[in-house]
This record gives structure tokens, C-alpha cells and sequence, in this order.
């Protein structure tokens, strides 16, 4: 709860300043449109028996375990959205960011002859919505460094599909992780190149700050575990991680100028 309150805090207060600083900034009104896509490497992770391979003897019997590690930050991300100026060092950035998971995982059951039992894929999706506020450092005339922080909200799937299963005792059926919306910090490192008046590129190292509460495991064929508090029937919710840094190269469109509205 302190740590939900404090993202709550940090969120009101860059609300609070995005509207207060065109109150003393003779220099607002240039507003940016970008586009980043880039990779994000897992910050933490979380298992299960679910998550783990397993590997069996000719007498079928337990032989080694390997544990795979859920994060929802890993994969490709793709974030656009917009920045605005209100001075030619101070932006607030608006971010609409979606990673998909890749590589999936693979969770396996093998026998001992390196026949696999069954073999379940794990894809897992990440939506998000962040506001940053972001100083600016001028390099040169076309080329600045930057770095700041904000915060935001997101949201995770996980979906569960067989890809072999020669175990014919058994029967795997595609399934959902479901979580709850989760809060999230962000902060952000980067430079920017304009090479025309209007046209940058940019590259930055970004990092977030998030985890999501397991709420439901389904599965296609109506079996459902259900993740609840303080109750003797159900496992308790777990925390699975998006925490992540990212790599990302962008470009960047300035849409308005404030010569052309001043």
C-alpha cells in the first residue's frame, strides 16, 4: 500500500507541474510526434511449477528441473505518443507502449531418449500509458541529451498454447494468465539528432519500474485456478514482474512549431 501511495503522489505531482509550467514559460508550444521500437531485457522474474521444464529417466521417474522465469517486460516494444515543449529544455512526453514477448517461452516435459512428453508455449503481452517529464541538455544546434522520469499504468496478458504433445495420459489445453492493472515508475536516457527542421532521430535507454498481482489461470477446457487472498481454497496472488530495460531507437516529427501560432 506505502508503495501504491507513493506512485500515486508521483503521478499528481507531474500533473500538477505539466500544467503549471506554461505559466511561466514565454517559450511553449512545440509539440512532437514519435515512434520507438526497440528490445526489453527482463529486470527479475517469477516461477512456478508451472514454469518448469522437467526432464525423466527410462523408468519415468523425476531426473532434473528446470526453472523459466515469467516477466512481461521481455520482448519487442513498440511506443509512440507525443512530447510537447514548453521550453526549448523542458518536455512532457505522452506514451502509449505495447511489448509483445519474444522469444515465447517454452516449458517441456522430456523423456530420458530426448523424446518430448508435451511441450506448452507462453506468449505474453504488455500494455502501457506513461507521462514523463523530460529536461533537455543542448549538445549543438541539431543534437541534444536527455533523461527524466514519470510514471504510469499498464496491463498484461499471457496466453498458453500447446506446440507437441505426445503424452497420451495427459491432455494440455491452450489456457490465459490473467493479472490486475499494475503501476509503474519509468525513467528514460537518451539523445536526439535533428537532421532536418522538423525530423529526428533518437536513441535511448529506458528502464520501468512494474509488477502485476496473478489474479486467474483458465484453461480452454474450463478448469480455472483462481489467485484470492486469505482464502484456505485458493492460492494467494503472486506478483509477476514487467520490470524492464529497454534499448530503443525512434524517430521523432515535429507537428507545431510556436512561431506558427504565436
Amino acid at each position: 500500500m506505502a508503495r501504491l501511495h507513493g506512485i500515486h503522489t508521483a503521478i499528481v505531482a507531474l500533473c500538477i507541474l505539466a500544467l503549471s509550467i506554461p505559466a511561466f514559460s514565454a517559450n511553449a508550444g512545440t509539440l512532437d510526434f514519435f515512434l520507438l521500437t526497440g528490445y526489453g531485457l527482463p529486470a527479475g522474474g517469477y516461477t512456478d511449477t508451472f514454469l518448469c521444464s522437467r526432464e525423466y529417466n527410462s523408468g519415468n521417474e523425476f531426473k532434473k528441473e528446470v526453472n523459466h522465469y515469467l516477466n512481461y517486460g521481455k520482448g519487442l516494444q513498440v511506443v509512440t505518443g507525443f512530447e510537447y515543449y514548453f521550453q526549448k529544455i523542458l518536455s512532457m512526453r505522452l506514451s502509449l507502449c505495447y511489448t509483445r514477448g519474444f522469444p515465447p517461452l517454452e516449458v517441456s516435459y522430456v523423456h530420458a531418449d530426448g523424446n518430448i512428453r508435451f511441450k506448452e508455449e507462453y506468449t505474453g503481452d504488455m500494455f502501457g500509458i506513461n507521462l514523463k517529464l523530460i529536461p533537455h541538455v543542448p549538445i549543438n544546434k541539431s543534437a541534444s541529451f536527455y533523461a527524466g522520469a514519470g510514471a504510469g499504468c499498464y496491463y498484461a496478458l499471457l496466453s498458453i498454447a500447446p506446440v507437441s504433445n505426445n503424452d497420451t495420459t495427459a491432455t494440455f489445453e491452450n489456457g490465459s494468465l490473467r493479472t490486475s492493472p499494475g503501476l509503474g515508475l519509468n525513467g528514460v536516457l537518451g539523445i536526439d539528432y535533428f537532421f532536418t527542421g522538423r525530423t529526428a532521430v533518437f536513441f535511448e535507454c529506458s528502464f520501468d519500474q512494474i509488477s502485476f498481482n496473478l489474479e486467474q489461470r483458465k484453461n480452454t477446457n474450463g478448469s480455472v485456478i483462481d489467485y484470492k487472498k486469505d482464502s484456505p481454497d485458493s492460492p494467494a496472488p503472486v506478483k509477476i514482474p514487467g520490470s524492464n530495460v529497454g534499448f530503443r531507437l525512434g524517430i521523432k516529427i515535429t507537428l507545431v512549431k510556436p512561431s506558427e501560432h504565436s
